[in-house]
């Protein structure tokens, strides 16, 4: 019985001290979460709450829960990330592309995050295209491409394939580079878009990999939805003022910032 009680105090202890440790912290006398997301430091909701205009927080509690906003961009945050790579995810909405009829080309562009603690991740994120026989090309800030893929339309009568992943009907995805802050959307319609009455609009965004399964569970309707996009955020200011950095092992990242670790 005392080896029991033992081994439960000891599980105990850890649990306990394993949630400590993923609890974020604020600075003293700041609003520690908004709604139902923890808001750490950097980050912050409220005057001298954040380190910079950068990791402001807008919490909108006019919604039930509150919802917090990355203020610099107006990007509904979904989840602050500071123990695992230290990434953000935030909703944007795909940009979208209404055809009439014949060849149709259209650009649209993503927030920019040139000069930010921000980029668009590479490795949390892939590039979806929906849409039916269309194609978008990924674009940077220079019109160089760096990735695409093209959709082709489902047969009549034919339902769409059980996967998670996108193949080309209705949607397709690839992978995106690294280190990206900026980037335009290239969409390309054919007139066949409309072969077999189809109507379906062509879509594109960068959306979190995790993600791409539900768009799938009904592609054609998807488009007007925001989707979780991933950003991969760096510490630019190793500050005094800083919560927790003291007792975090801290090394510069390659961008010139400093990722930490408890």
């Amino acid at each position: 019985m005392v080896v029991e009680l033992t081994i439960w105090v000891c599980l105990w202890m850890t649990a306990s001290i394993s949630k400590a440790t993923a609890q974020s912290i604020a600075k003293p006398n700041c609003q520690d979460s908004c709604g139902n997301i923890s808001i750490p430091y950097p980050f912050g909701i409220g005057e001298n709450c954040y380190q910079d205009n950068w990791y402001e927080i807008f919490c909108n509690t006019s919604s039930n829960p509150p919802r917090p906003f990355l203020s610099r961009f107006s990007l509904e945050v979904e989840q602050i990330n500071f123990e695992d790579n230290q990434t953000l995810t935030v909703r944007i909405p795909m940009q979208l592309r209404e055809v009439s009829s014949g060849a149709d080309v259209m650009q649209g562009n993503s927030p920019n995050l040139t000069g930010s603690p921000f980029l668009f991740s590479g490795d949390y994120n892939v590039f979806l295209v929906g849409g039916c026989t269309g194609s978008a090309l990924l674009l940077d800030s220079r019109n160089q491409i760096l990735t695409g893929c093209a959709t082709i339309c489902p047969q009549q009568g034919s339902s769409m394939p059980s996967s998670e992943n996108c193949y080309g009907v209705l949607c397709c995805q690839t992978i995106i580079p690294s280190s990206l802050v900026f980037y335009r959307t290239n969409f390309t319609t054919s007139s066949n878009s409309y072969a077999n009455g189809s109507n379906i609009p062509n879509s594109a965004a960068l959306i979190e990999s995790n993600s791409v399964s539900k768009f799938i569970q009904n592609p054609t309707q998807q488009y007007f939805q925001p989707y979780p996009t991933v950003f991969q955020w760096t510490i630019m200011d190793l500050g005094t003022d800083s919560p927790g950095y003291q007792n975090s092992t801290c090394e510069m990242d390659e961008w010139g910032g400093y990722n930490c670790s408890a």
